[in-house]
């Protein structure tokens, strides 16, 4: 599965499902798009750096209207979602494809 179908099961979950659902809805659009595995930070960028050319989904979380705050990242790897919070920018390998995104949700 990749972050794209994951991403497109999440906007239909949330377009379908009434406000009073909305939660079933993402936790039912999670089942679908498979697990997400969270890593600590330097275990996903060592991930990271054994795939060639990777995708990954990146977003800023906002603390009271500034971006400060932790980094995102969330990468497919092998049918799995792997996703790691950080306070400091990863580096990435060179070659990585990175997609901007405004917000994600990554349960606690």
């Amino acid at each position: 599965m990749y972050a794209e179908d994951a991403a497109y099961f999440m906007k239909l979950a949330s377009e379908v499902a009434p406000l009073a659902d909305r939660s079933d809805a993402v936790r039912s659009a999670m089942a679908a798009a498979g697990g997400l595995i969270r890593l600590d930070a330097d275990e996903f960028q060592s991930l990271l750096y054994r795939v060639e050319n990777p995708l990954l989904v990146y977003s800023k979380q906002w603390v009271l209207f500034t971006s400060y705050g932790p980094h995102n990242y969330l990468m497919p790897y092998r049918g799995i979602n792997f996703v790691t919070r950080s306070t400091d920018e990863l580096i990435l390998p060179k070659g990585a494809e990175v997609i901007v995104a405004k917000s994600t949700f990554l349960p606690a």
